[in-house]
């Protein structure tokens, strides 16, 4: 919880000593976990996964925000750990006139990290479980090799068959320290710890379990009935090279709330993720029909609307048991979805093309906003 804790301690602090500046720090999948802005926290800024991917500074200009959907002008800096990048800060305003302010709140959080790594010996370890997985889920080059020699040293040793649990809190809440501790003593009942790694990501607890097979959802669900703490999981895979998709999957999984002991692997999951990774390939397509929505509809519209697909389209198209959970009348219902398509101006396009691009903007609709997106 290094990150996660500290980060929501310095922003307001820090935010203070700029004249109240907006800032953010983002994690190593560009997620903001601690805003000045606190309806941003759980969204994803690309320009911080910029940061972090090149270790470089990100700027955005008034006139690249269309490139960086959700994001606002400012400075993006990745923020290093004796070297090691940890996540991004970033910090709202005209880059050529921030410069100093942005250099200036990457050097503080840095030097807090430190200072607070040094006080804290508990902390070393759990730098070291980060790193190795941070080396096994977001390869570079010599990654695996960095991963496999902190293994070595701390005796785990992840025997195929793998996979990855991604797991948070039932209630949405942030997971604190003593849930944690109960959720790792629960797993470590059921998995040998030699064959385990954890971490903590965006009030997320994230396993990479070794020597499993088709019953570890079940068993992961029965260790955890009686914490509050809800957990996808992926397929299997023979090599950690297979580990970052199998995160990925696991991770598409949480977003739109499939539960073990269901895994990727399965048919109906396994489809989940790939319309996910689609999606993500279709960014740019998804978002402009987005913004097209927008323009005709309010918020709330646009939410019920997609709710209303998402009901549809889980009761294979028929009216009149979608109506019945969305506990409308069948012509309200005909109605809705008649809206959609125009809105989309997907109103004669063939059926298959046309739920294939709406089930798209559903999932992406949940992985922007979180799982009560469309409730």
């Amino acid at each position: 919880m290094l990150l996660e804790d500290l980060a929501r301690e310095l922003v307001p602090v820090t935010s203070e000593l700029l004249g109240g500046r907006t800032l953010n720090v983002m994690n190593t999948s560009g997620i903001i976990i601690a805003s000045t802005e606190k309806e941003r926290i759980g969204t994803f800024h690309r320009g911080a996964l910029e940061a972090v991917q090149t270790g470089k500074t990100v700027n955005i200009t008034k006139e690249q925000l269309p490139l960086y959907p959700g994001a606002k002008e400012g400075c993006n800096m990745p923020l290093r750990l004796n070297g090691e990048i940890i996540g991004a800060v970033g910090i709202y305003g005209n880059p050529g006139e921030i410069a100093h302010l942005a250099r200036l709140w990457e050097a503080y959080a840095s030097k807090a990290y430190m200072l607070e790594m040094m006080t804290n010996p508990q902390l070393e370890e759990a730098k070291i479980r980060g790193r190795i997985l941070r080396n096994l889920l977001y390869p570079r080059e010599g990654s695996y090799e960095d991963a496999l020699s902190w293994m070595a040293e701390q005796n785990i040793k992840l025997t195929p068959t793998l996979r990855v649990a991604v797991g948070s809190d039932a209630n949405g809440l942030p997971l604190e320290k003593r849930r944690i501790d109960g959720i790792v003593s629960a797993l470590s009942g059921v998995f040998q710890t030699s064959n385990m790694i954890w971490g903590i990501e965006s009030d997320r607890i994230i396993f990479v379990l070794g020597n499993t097979d088709r019953s570890c959802g079940e068993k992961i669900a029965a260790a955890t009935a009686d914490i509050p703490i809800n957990f996808s999981l992926s397929g299997g895979c023979r090599e950690i090279s297979g580990l970052p998709r199998a995160y990925r999957m696991a991770g598409v999984l949480r977003d739109l709330g499939v539960n073990a002991p269901t895994d990727a692997d399965e048919p109906v999951a396994h489809t989940s993720c790939l319309l996910a990774e689609e999606a993500a390939q279709e960014e740019p397509v998804l978002f402009n029909m987005t913004e097209q929505a927008a323009k005709v509809l309010r918020p709330e519209e646009w939410i019920q609307l997609l709710g209303t697909a998402e009901q549809y389209y889980a009761d294979q198209r028929s009216v009149g048991r979608a109506a019945t959970r969305l506990f409308v009348h069948k012509n309200t219902l005909q109605y809705r979805m008649k809206r959609l398509y125009e809105v989309l101006q997907l109103d004669n396009v063939p059926d298959f093309e046309r739920e294939y691009m709406i089930r798209m903007l559903i999932i992406r609709e949940k992985r922007k906003q979180g799982l009560r997106a469309l409730k």
